[in-house]
């Protein structure tokens, strides 16, 4: 995506960051020529989004590594480990994968057939 650098007042004054004139606003998550995130990226999304409205636990470390799903620092979970905030539109809430399917990247022992004996 392209970058155009604007002034912090202007961006933070953008209400919906995912979907600014059609694109994600980068300048809103990310600094200039850096990767990752500006800030930590629980509190980057609870700038808008509210985190006492989350179901799944996050900011605590997944059990396992999920199969192409990124974590946060030191293998935490983060609201980007589950939602795209670069194609929110996609899939519904957000999500980078369809919902059972993405649960099962971490909870595989609930997709196993239960064995009548």
């Amino acid at each position: 995506l392209d970058y155009a650098p604007r002034p912090d007042a202007e961006i933070l004054a953008v209400e919906d960051p995912h979907a600014h004139e059609g694109k994600p606003l980068c300048q809103r998550c990310h600094a200039p020529g850096q990767r990752g995130s500006r800030n930590d990226p629980v509190a980057l999304c609870a700038q808008c989004h509210d985190p006492g409205r989350m179901r799944h636990p996050f900011d605590v470390p997944a059990r396992a590594t999920p199969a192409g799903l990124p974590l946060g620092e030191n293998g935490r979970i983060v609201c980007h480990t589950c939602h795209d905030p670069h194609s929110v539109k996609a899939l519904r809430a957000g999500l980078r994968l369809p919902y059972k399917e993405l649960c099962l990247r971490c909870h595989t022992r609930h997709g196993q057939a239960t064995q009548v004996h």
